[in-house]
């Protein structure tokens, strides 16, 4: 039995959906933080994703979180349970509200990222 599945759901904690139309993608980021996500395609090698996502719960000191990446994308560079699919990887940076002792404060960041990318013929999603 192929085990390569349940490994990868099994890292999942977080993940991007987008619906793609040209030159745009709109969609929401799952897990935590959950929010909304946008892609920009540049090219068919580049584009600059961007999100505002929110955590929410009595044990979570964050509360905003804005992000933007720039990102390098390598379509149909892999082979993946029968399918070719692409990948890309970026970096950018993010903006956190965060709550220490009762007081607001806002961090800058950087972020880095990479993940794969399956095409499907009638539904584009990323």
């Amino acid at each position: 039995m192929n085990k390569l599945p349940i490994i990868l759901i099994s890292t999942m904690f977080c993940f991007n959906l987008y619906a793609a139309n040209g030159k745009y993608g709109i969609g929401a980021s799952l897990g935590s933080p959950t929010g909304f996500a946008g892609n920009y395609i540049l090219s068919e090698k580049n584009s600059i994703d961007l999100g505002i996502d929110f955590q929410f719960g009595p044990y979570y000191n964050d509360k905003l979180h804005i992000h933007s990446t720039y990102l390098w994308h390598r379509p149909d560079s892999l082979k993946l349970l029968g399918q070719v699919v692409g990948w890309y990887y970026g970096a950018g940076g993010r903006l956190r509200t965060v709550s220490v002792k009762k007081k607001d404060e806002m961090r800058l960041g950087a972020r880095a990222l990479a993940g794969l990318l399956l095409k499907m013929k009638r539904t584009p999603i990323d």
